[in-house]
């Protein structure tokens, strides 16, 4: 059987405020010029999983396309004071699993005697929309507001039909558009943990796509990328299900596309999974453990250090060429975590 979607025609209408952020102009054929120089975060993990501060320049080496790239500047970010927004995902959650989900984010607001040590927002998907508690470092005020609030019972997440896949993946995609615009108006670096199973990755063996569809998902995979870079935001998924999410299908099938896409032809929906997304932002994905408190708190520990290196994209020939990046340290038993990669523009 041969099943196609309409969904991205609706979905990119979502996303038409972003659309030069995918595509950049052409410069003029008579005024070549190298995009301007980006900066990318890189967090440092030893073998428990703490970060490892103190580097230099020195010890690092930044690969694009395996061929060396110059770090144009470096800084130690231990001194810096992002912005965590911690999504609460109601839309993709199933309800018997969001009155926990809602008690272990209480938790990790109120430990320390609910001071927290960097601004943190709120932020609630819901079927409806989005819904939003002003950053705050005080976890005890925020505590008291997320436990006036009420999820609202749904249909569309009860009901996992094909269709309703459909529009669960796209309220996903349209509020991930939204928090990374509105993070646009914060200077600096930004942490965003998304608190859910996930959204739909559309995997089915019925699903076959036309080259129109496979062009649209490729667009939104280089939107998506590019909004998180342009940003400075870094992803997380924390599934919040524990020991009841280990092995199913939604808890692995996104491993099947951790390898960025370099065509329009290799795009597949899964492409677009928060899991996915978040790892190529340089972030976690942590599930199948019981304690979310302790899970969320784990991604919060980034923002306590890393460093940030500077360095000059290269131009292409065609639009949304995939270039990966890797740092390289010259140190036993560490971890680096950055950008996967971005997507060159002529």
């Amino acid at each position: 059987m041969r099943i196609r979607y309409g969904l991205f025609c609706a979905v990119l209408a979502g996303w038409g405020g972003v659309q030069a952020v995918a595509q950049a102009p052409m410069p003029p054929a008579n005024h070549p010029s190298l995009p301007a120089p980006a900066t990318i975060h890189v967090t440092v993990t030893d073998k428990a999983g703490n970060l490892v501060n103190g580097l230099q320049q020195s010890d690092f080496t930044l690969l694009d396309d395996d061929h060396p790239s110059s770090i144009q500047a470096f800084a130690a970010s231990q001194n810096a004071a992002p912005l965590v927004v911690l999504v609460m995902d109601e839309a993709n959650e199933p309800f018997r699993a969001l009155s926990i989900e809602q008690e272990q984010i209480e938790k990790f607001l109120n430990q320390n005697q609910g001071r927290l040590p960097f601004p943190v927002s709120l932020i609630f998907l819901t079927d409806s929309g989005l819904q939003q508690i002003k950053p705050s470092t005080d976890g005890h005020a925020l505590s008291a507001l997320l436990a006036k609030h009420r999820a609202d019972l749904r249909a569309i997440s009860g009901d996992r039909s094909l269709y309703n896949a459909e529009a669960l993946f796209q309220i996903s995609l349209r509020a991930l558009e939204t928090i990374l615009d509105y993070e646009a108006g914060y200077p600096g670096r930004k942490l965003l943990i998304w608190v859910s199973q996930g959204w739909p990755t559309l995997d089915m063996p019925d699903v076959m796509l036309s080259v129109r569809e496979q062009t649209n998902i490729f667009g939104m995979v280089v939107t998506a990328s590019n909004l998180l870079r342009f940003t400075n935001t870094t992803l997380y998924s924390v599934d919040p299900e524990g020991n009841y999410d280990v092995g199913s299908l939604h808890s692995v099938e996104w491993q099947n596309y951790q390898k960025p896409v370099n065509r329009f032809d290799k795009a597949q929906y899964g492409d677009l999974s928060v899991q996915v997304l978040a790892e190529q932002s340089g972030g976690l994905v942590r599930f199948g453990g019981n304690n979310t408190a302790q899970d969320i708190f784990h991604c919060v520990q980034d923002a306590s250090g890393g460093y940030d290196l500077t360095f000059q994209p290269q131009a292409s020939d065609k639009p949304n060429t995939w270039h990966s990046l890797r740092v390289k340290i010259q140190k036993s038993g560490i971890t680096v975590r950055t950008l996967a990669g971005y997507y060159a523009q002529p």
